[in-house]
């Protein structure tokens, strides 16, 4: 999650992307009112990176939160851009509308937003790097779990109840392709 990547240890193999034995170190982030969590695995670097605002904005979206953490696959490149740039294109798409949208007009807005960031990626990203999504958009009424691909996420009430939680994307699964 952060941009500081330790390589550890290397594989002799022609694969250099993996290491002999897994890094499990974990790297934890947050404070009272959230956590991250992160671990390298079999990888040389952690191709993790994150964006959180408390506060998403001044103006009008100030009664929202927004967390995210992307899981680079590859490489590390499309997770940190992904990441450094993904409230700027959330927030374009959802200033157009009132604060006050409806469900389907998010999810419309946070679709074509994700669209728009990939076909943005796919032309400053300079290696073959992925990365998979989790996020969160926290309004004043609901939560809404964002997430793209097979990262997981749960949602849980101060009284330790799973409110909500993610099923991996599939690309057997018919209605997604």
């Amino acid at each position: 999650m952060s941009e500081k990547n330790e390589i550890n240890g290397s594989n002799s193999s022609s694969n250099n992307l993996y290491l002999d034995k897994p890094c499990t170190k974990k790297e934890l982030y947050g404070n009272e009112l959230f956590g991250f969590g992160s671990m390298q695995g079999w990888r040389k670097t952690n191709e993790d990176f994150s964006k959180y605002l408390i506060l998403f904005d001044n103006y009008l979206w100030k009664d929202w939160a927004f967390f995210s953490i992307f899981d680079g696959h590859n490489g590390s490149e499309t997770a940190k851009n992904a990441a450094n740039i993904i409230d700027k294109y959330l927030l374009e798409s959802l200033n157009k509308v009132q604060s006050n949208i409806d469900y389907d007009q998010l999810n419309d807005i946070i679709k074509r937003t994700f669209i728009k960031l990939d076909k943005h990626l796919r032309e400053i990203v300079q290696d073959n790097s992925g990365s998979v999504c989790i996020a969160s958009l926290i309004g004043p009424n609901n939560i809404y779990l964002i997430y793209i691909g097979d990262s997981r996420g749960i949602i849980i009430s101060k009284d330790g109840q799973v409110l909500s939680s993610t099923k991996d994307h599939k690309p057997t699964v018919q209605k997604e392709q």
